[in-house]
């Protein structure tokens, strides 16, 4: 069973002080940042420490990212492809021979390095006109694709920003990425769509209100720009305890000999929102179970 991945915290992956805070914070996915929050005169050391980072932060960070610069995406992909590392996040794809050529590059580089073969992932980050308009035919580019979702700064500079307090089209966006995903089999990741909200740096009140809205969507986890998002993340995109014990009474309630429909609390349930709790469940007790695991292996790496 794949990890959940509520929570995607990014750090510059050129100051290890910002990454040792991120770890504190306990995100379910760690993505180091090749891209906007590092200047370009340190890129060139921010890759040549990756591969010394994915070795350090492994032990305690099983899911580990790179989120590239899709710029100069060829030298980011060198240098980070290491054992350790779970993937890529690729921000604003576009093109479908570039997913496809960038699997091949990664394909080699997993053989010359001693990764297993195909098992690095690629997460798209839509976040153009075209990109929407290609997302299902990007989505298929590659089998590495297990992850689609909505970058929105990018989006709102060649959109436009939509009236105050309206995110009409945002959520349009959202619901096709969502879609997309849900058919294909891909992890959904929403945006923040709060009115008045900044994304990925908005306030811990905000995070939670727009993890809690995505998770009624369907969507099941963010990117997140600081660590104080994370907490927060990983709660509005986790069944509440009163969604929880509903779901355990419908599960009851069915188990006691209810073959089609069962009522609970006045509302009937047909078979199809039932198969829908079972997975909301399962998802419960694996989140349960991951951060105590995660809690457990801080501090270890702690002693």
């Amino acid at each position: 069973m794949a990890n959940v991945r509520r929570s995607w915290m990014v750090v510059p992956a050129d100051k290890p002080e910002e990454i040792a805070l991120a770890q504190g914070y306990l995100p379910d996915v760690l993505v180091l940042d090749l891209e906007y929050t590092i200047p370009p005169k340190n890129k060139e050391k921010a890759r040549a420490n990756l591969n010394d980072s994915i070795h350090n932060l492994y032990r305690t960070f099983p899911e580990l990212f790179v989120r590239l610069d899709w710029n100069t995406r060829w030298a980011d992909v060198r240098a980070a492809v290491y054992p350790g590392l779970k993937g890529f996040v690729l921000p604003g794809p576009e093109i479908v021979d570039e997913i496809a050529e960038l699997d091949t590059i990664v394909s080699r580089l997993e053989h010359e390095r001693g990764v297993v073969p195909g098992s690095l992932e690629f997460v798209l980050m839509l976040e153009s006109a075209k990109g929407f308009w290609n997302i299902f035919d990007l989505a298929t580019a590659s089998p590495r694709v297990t992850t689609l979702g909505v970058g929105r700064i990018d989006l709102t500079m060649e959109l436009g920003p939509e009236p105050s307090g309206e995110f009409r089209l945002a959520k349009f966006l959202m619901t096709r990425t969502l879609t997309a995903a849900r058919a294909l089999g891909k992890q959904p990741l929403a945006a923040h769509f709060v009115a008045g909200s900044r994304g990925g740096v908005t306030s811990k009140e905000a995070t939670l209100k727009a993890a809690r809205e995505g998770w009624q969507m369907g969507f099941t986890g963010y990117i997140a720009a600081t660590p104080e998002q994370v907490p927060a993340l990983n709660e509005g995109f986790t069944p509440s305890a009163d969604y929880v014990k509903n779901a355990e009474n419908i599960r009851k309630a069915r188990t006691d000999g209810n073959a089609v429909n069962v009522e609970v609390n006045g509302q009937l349930y047909d078979i199809f929102k039932t198969m829908r709790l079972e997975d909301i469940l399962s998802f419960t007790s694996q989140s349960q179970a991951q951060d105590k695991e995660k809690m457990e292996t801080a501090r270890q790496v702690l002693k």
